[in-house]
């Protein structure tokens, strides 16, 4: 009798993912194993490895389908002891979610062996009775009549419907039909209907509470086709009250409906990479934009050879899936995406990770938002801040940054040219023809030059009226001298001196070098190339060598005007755009910005919920910013929107801030600025967030340059915002 006496229950709790780990089991089961707690860590990890193998298929299986209808299992299987001898048990199982989301399916495991035949009935009955009572749902017996009659049923059963046993049967007669909500019985009889030829039924319906409306219960039931009461079958009935997850469900469909209107009305799309399937669900929105469907299963292969995905875009594509597999927290990129009309648009993409406690990536959640009129927006003011505004060319600040950077590269073997081009005499032009000749003139140069550059190489106006061309990867010298000809052939047929037009010529200094050198260093052999070119009368070209005497041309060099330092936006943009966090590069830039224009204080505030506080978000202070506390955090936006009521155009600047009479300006973050500028972030016509520059002394008067600067720069950080 000593095994009657041993563990004949237990408890333990699987992961319901294949291969169905076995997080936890109690000391009970253990006994009930026979294992010690060294031998089952280190042997027993997985469901499998306790279940008989002629089993397990027939119980993931049994588990997978009770699973999708209810919360609840029962099974009855043979599992491996520590002794290797096979034994029945009654397994009831229940599924939990943990915190994290993971579900798990907690067993209670009752022992359904005897050790001695001659008890083996009275023990089965009694190992079955204490289950039947034991589990969180109702187990019964009825006849299938007109009233589907109890003849047994255990106290959960009773539970289920509010009511004692005897009060049960005193009310209802044993009748389960009168139990039934109106509104679902023909869907029970139905089924109970079919049982008889089908002999099993699984449906959710509804049944009435004592003192509730109704629940939500899911009945599967089976026929005993040998049982017969009275000429009617006998069925065994198993209900799970499933009211919580029914309600969990509609919850669940209605913030699936008020996602996708919520996705409907916003620019972005909404998705989910789930990292185990290598699948990305998208909303339902992407469907009707992009006119494909919204999962995709291994989408990095799938969009690259579908061409979805612009080629010059791929990597940062890919980045997208390989972040989530490192596990970055965050992680944003920008890529072209293939619209239904087979255009490229730029499109933002961003995602929050989540991840198991073990640290491990489950999923990535993020938007896809549609930024091609931003991108548009911002490649126009960087082609604004490189290019000359009269012919197009890059501009003399950007020709020198492009020329540096070249000059670096430059390998053995081949060379790197540089030709400064000059037009003769250009001031007679003007003072001749006036300047509308003289601007059709230096036009006219800048289509020929750009005619006759090879697509590597650019061609910039360092000058009224000068102009740099590069070619790189030349292999002959030569080349440039009939590039050079060339020029000078084209522009004597465009302008010959005849029939009211001005004879235009050029002077061309010519130099090259086919290892790294300074930018100063080619630069000043150009230019005496180009001066012994004037010295030889002009209308020609001279290839700069060693006798060439290097003074310094006459003809300074001159900048092209513009009202913003070019190199600084450019700079900007390209901080902006690096394959970093939003949150990073915005906050780069405006350490640049402020570092390189020598600014006391750059910062950001952005609106609260309820839009009266205003949250500081990024900040810039220089070491000669004279507020150790960083003024304050957080502010009132009556002081940014007072102001903004100053300006028709979103920004304004004051250099004498004593002049400014305001309720609030001067106060908090305001005191004792001198010289001051704002500007606000929109979107769809609203006020998201302002930005202001600081200037804290009375020696320091921002420059036109700079008041310009800071205005273009604002523009450009509202699409990052």
């Amino acid at each position: 009798m000593s095994n009657l006496t041993s563990s004949k229950t237990g408890a333990f709790v699987i992961d319901f993912h294949d291969p169905f780990l076995i997080l936890e089991y109690d000391k009970h089961f253990l006994d009930m194993m026979k294992y010690s707690i060294q031998t089952m860590r280190k042997h027993v990890t997985n469901l499998s490895d306790i279940i008989h193998e002629d089993d397990y298929n027939k119980l993931t299986t049994s588990l997978s389908h009770q699973l999708a209808r209810s919360n609840h299992t029962f099974d009855q299987v043979r599992i491996i002891k520590g002794d290797q001898k096979s034994y029945p048990v009654l397994l009831n199982g229940q599924v939990y979610t943990l915190d994290d989301g993971r579900e798990v399916l907690s067993f209670t495991c009752t022992d359904a062996s005897v050790s001695e035949p001659s008890d083996a009935i009275q023990h089965n009955v009694s190992d079955l009775e204490r289950f039947s009572q034991s589990v969180r749902c109702g187990l019964s017996k009825h006849i299938c009549d007109n009233s589907l009659t109890l003849i047994w049923a255990n106290d959960y059963y009773y539970k289920l419907f509010g009511y004692t046993k005897t009060e049960y049967e005193e009310t209802f007669e044993n009748s389960l039909i009168p139990l039934i909500y109106p509104e679902d019985l023909s869907l029970v009889v139905n089924s109970i209907t079919s049982l008889l030829e089908d002999h099993k039924v699984d449906i959710t319906f509804r049944i009435k509470h004592k003192s509730q409306n109704f629940r939500w219960v899911n009945l599967i039931a089976a026929s005993i086709s040998s049982e017969k009461y009275d000429g009617f079958p006998i069925a065994n009935f198993v209900l799970n009250d499933i009211t919580d997850l029914k309600y969990a469900e509609m919850r669940a469909s209605l913030e699936a409906q008020k996602y996708e209107i919520i996705s409907d009305i916003s620019d972005e799309i909404p998705f989910e990479y789930e990292i185990h399937t290598v699948t990305i669900t998208y909303s339902k929105k992407y469907d009707d934009i992009f006119g494909r469907k919204s999962i995709h299963r291994h989408p990095i292969e799938k969009f690259i050879n579908a061409g979805l995905i612009s080629e010059d875009t791929i990597d940062n594509f890919k980045g997208i899936y390989e972040a989530a597999i490192r596990g970055e927290a965050i992680h944003s990129t920008e890529y072209k995406l293939r619209t239904k009309h087979g255009d490229y648009e730029w499109h933002y993409s961003t995602f929050s990770l989540i991840k198991d406690e073990h640290d491990k990536p489950l999923r990535a959640v993020g938007i896809l938002r549609n930024i091609d009129a931003q991108k548009k927006e911002q490649e126009a003011l960087l082609k604004r801040a490189q290019t000359d505004a009269v012919t197009g060319l890059l501009n003399k600040a950007t020709t020198e940054t492009f020329l540096k950077q070249r000059l670096k590269k430059i390998q053995s073997g081949e060379y790197g040219i540089v030709m400064l081009i000059d037009i003769d005499d250009f001031k007679n032009i003007n003072d001749t023809y006036g300047h509308l000749t003289g601007d059709e003139v230096i036009v006219d140069i800048a289509h020929i030059l750009k005619q006759y550059t090879s697509n590597d190489g650019f061609v910039g106006r360092i000058g009224g009226d000068e102009f740099l061309v590069y070619l790189p990867n030349i292999l002959d010298k030569t080349l440039a001298c009939e590039k050079a000809e060339k020029f000078v052939s084209k522009l004597h047929t465009k302008y010959p001196g005849e029939e009211g037009k001005p004879k235009v010529t050029l002077s061309i200094g010519i130099a090259a070098t086919d290892v790294p050198i300074p930018y100063s260093d080619i630069m000043e052999q150009a230019d005496a190339a180009v001066y012994q070119a004037k010295l030889n009368g002009k209308d020609c070209y001279v290839l700069y060598n060693d006798a060439i005497e290097r003074s310094e041309y006459h003809n300074e060099r001159r900048s092209n005007m513009c009202n913003f330092d070019p190199i600084v936006i450019s700079n900007a943009i390209n901080i902006l755009s690096e394959d970093s966090d939003t949150i990073t590069c915005i906050q780069k830039a405006i350490n640049y910005v402020g570092e390189t224009l020598d600014i006391d204080r750059i910062a950001i505030w952005e609106y609260q919920n309820n839009r009266n506080f205003l949250d500081k978000t990024f900040e810039y202070q220089s070491p000669s910013y004279p507020y150790a506390d960083g003024r304050t955090e957080n502010l009132s936006a009556m002081q940014w929107e007072e102001v903004d009521t100053m300006t028709i155009t979103g920004t304004y600047h004051s250099a004498n801030t004593k002049a400014i009479k305001l309720n609030n300006f001067g106060k908090g973050s305001f005191s004792g600025v001198k010289e001051f500028m704002q500007s606000k972030f929109t979107y769809n016509g609203s006020a998201f967030a302002y930005i202001g520059y600081f200037s804290y002394s009375d020696d320091t008067v921002w420059s036109t340059n700079t008041i310009e600067t800071f205005k273009l720069f604002s523009s450009i950080l509202t699409g990052y915002m």
